[in-house]
């Protein structure tokens, strides 16, 4: 068994041809397909800044074939240029990077106590990426962050992000969590329903009806959170509620569900 320590916290090892990463001794997960080799200095030279996740997309490809060994030394190459960039998470893939630091983090790592809202800052300020945004939020990243945080966030997005339009594609990578596990909290739904590639009152009402056989409990998952929002103490959520019937109301037919709950918020 081949084994690369890191730090005091951070090893990786290589078991059964995979390579497992342990914190604190403790197996944290295994590893997914090597993506690329890039050192702490590479990576300043990178114009798009959502490029590992865009790697991520095509490291499938089988023609590109590379022995266990090597890909488990890649992968401590990659670890360990990311310890040394102080956890910069344009390094590793989002669904790496933030769990690594949430969980070293926890266990007293200095440095990740005092970078980890940072970098959860800056992901959501920098992507172009909506599947990171939507990882963040239900994976409750965003719970570490303030309300002036997020609304910071917000102005900034709106004046950066570059494709504004939606489509119903976001709706259906919301709908595949688990959103009996991942119970969003007051700013999550904020966020949500204010970033402009989002708008998830928008999605809900354009695209909500056709993905009723797909996910059987959008309906239920729906009322729930309008009925949520607008009996909250916050005016806002009440107001949005109010301005979405009255916007999108003519476009939905008598069949719709939001057609049939619509009534009810007056």
């Amino acid at each position: 068994m081949d084994e690369y320590k890191i730090n005091k916290l951070i090893s990786l090892r290589l078991e059964n041809k995979r390579t497992n990463i342990y914190l604190n001794n403790v197996l944290f997960s295994q590893c997914k397909k090597l993506v690329i080799n890039l050192s702490s200095d590479q990576i300043k030279t990178l114009d798009n800044l959502d490029y590992i996740e865009s790697l991520g997309e095509i490291v499938q490809d089988s023609r590109f074939y590379i022995s266990a060994r090597d890909e488990f030394w890649g992968h401590c190459s990659n670890l360990q240029a990311w310890v040394e960039s102080g956890y910069d998470s344009r390094l590793l893939h989002y669904s790496l990077a933030f769990p690594l630091l949430k969980d070293l983090m926890l266990l007293g790592d200095k440095t990740a106590r005092k970078v980890f809202r940072e970098e959860i800052f800056k992901k959501v300020e920098e992507t172009q990426n909506i599947s990171v945004i939507i990882f963040l939020v239900f994976n409750q990243y965003f719970s570490f962050l303030n309300y002036e945080q997020i609304s910071l966030l917000l102005e900034t997005i709106k004046e950066n992000l570059l494709d504004k339009e939606i489509n119903e594609s976001v709706l259906d990578e919301i709908l595949t969590y688990d959103r009996e596990k991942y119970d969003l909290c007051d700013d999550d739904i904020f966020f949500l329903i204010e970033h402009p590639k989002i708008r998830l009152f928008d999605l809900l009402v354009l695209f909500g009806d056709s993905f009723n056989k797909k996910y059987l409990d959008i309906s239920y998952w729906t009322t729930i959170l309008i009925d949520k929002l607008y009996y909250n103490k916050n005016e806002y959520f009440k107001n949005k509620v109010h301005e979405i019937f009255k916007v999108y109301k003519h476009r939905l037919g008598e069949s719709s569900f939001l057609f049939k709950i619509s009534g009810y918020y007056k």
